[in-house]
């Protein structure tokens, strides 16, 4: 994927724009980046309308990298503000600080965009059934809808299997419109046992503590963040007052200075304000 060229501009465009705002270069950086936050907040939860909803880690995995092109169909979004919402939530996937993504928008509201970008996202059919958790299989009453579900299961190409496009997508449309699925999206409530793939799985990190076993590492990775860390600690009169840098020592390495956390929200990646 790195060598395609639309690939290449998309990356230098996002380094262009992290360096060019101090804010969200500290936020990648802050303890609880790449580690998905937990819980939803209040609000966000209730714009699931389901009764047991995706948390944060399972949205990681299937919106930060989709499947497949335009899985989601997320491309046909045109309205600036909502693509904006969605793009709020992708990053706060990301364990980016609110903070830091308010920063950078320059306006408040962080919890008001995360909602709008989960009812954009519920307005779409298949992810609301991805959402659902529900078992298609009862709902498939011929080749072509299984076919079409067990594409949607492993997150592949309705066409993979040898459908034609026209086909497919009758099929899908036949699937998704079955009463089986439809009673359980307009009620909120699966019946059954959850069946919501994971489609990448291990993207960000559960825990802070899990990110950390990492960082101890000798993975080249986890010492260029080593390496960095150590520096942006170095110039504390430039951290804005929601940072938090991990204070733990790593072998060969001398500790970073601490942030102290009573003053900047309490434990990395359960940030939600």
């Amino acid at each position: 994927m790195a060598g395609i060229l639309p690939f290449q501009r998309a990356i230098s465009g996002i380094r262009h724009g992290i360096w060019q705002d101090v804010n969200l270069f500290h936020g990648l950086f802050d303890r609880a980046a790449f580690v998905a936050p937990e819980p939803w907040p209040k609000e966000v939860c209730q714009a699931f309308a389901l009764e047991d909803p995706p948390n944060p880690y399972e949205m990681a995995c299937v919106l930060l990298i989709e499947p497949h092109s335009n899985f989601w169909g997320l491309g046909t979004i045109r309205d600036p503000r909502a693509r904006c919402d969605l793009s709020v939530l992708q990053w706060w996937l990301m364990g980016v600080p609110m903070e830091a993504i308010e920063t950078h928008l320059g306006q408040k509201g962080g919890k008001g965009r995360l909602t709008n970008a989960v009812k954009h996202l519920m307005a779409k059919e298949k992810f609301a059934v991805w959402a659902l958790g529900a078992n298609l299989i009862p709902a498939c009453t011929n080749r072509a809808m299984m076919l079409v579900a067990e594409a949607f299961m492993c997150g592949k190409p309705e066409t993979a299997s040898g459908l034609s496009r026209r086909i497919a997508v009758n099929a899908r449309k036949r699937l998704l419109d079955h009463p089986y699925i439809r009673t359980q999206l307009k009620s909120g409530v699966r019946i059954g046992e959850l069946c919501r793939p994971i489609y990448m799985d291990g993207i960000v990190w559960i825990s802070v503590e899990e990110k950390e076993e990492w960082e101890r590492t000798p993975d080249p990775g986890a010492k260029r963040i080593r390496t960095a860390r150590k520096k942006i600690a170095f110039y504390e009169s430039q951290h804005p007052e929601w940072l938090q840098l991990s204070a733990l020592p790593f072998p060969g390495d001398s500790a970073p200075k601490a942030t102290p956390t009573g003053e900047k929200g309490g434990e990395g990646g359960k940030r939600v304000d």
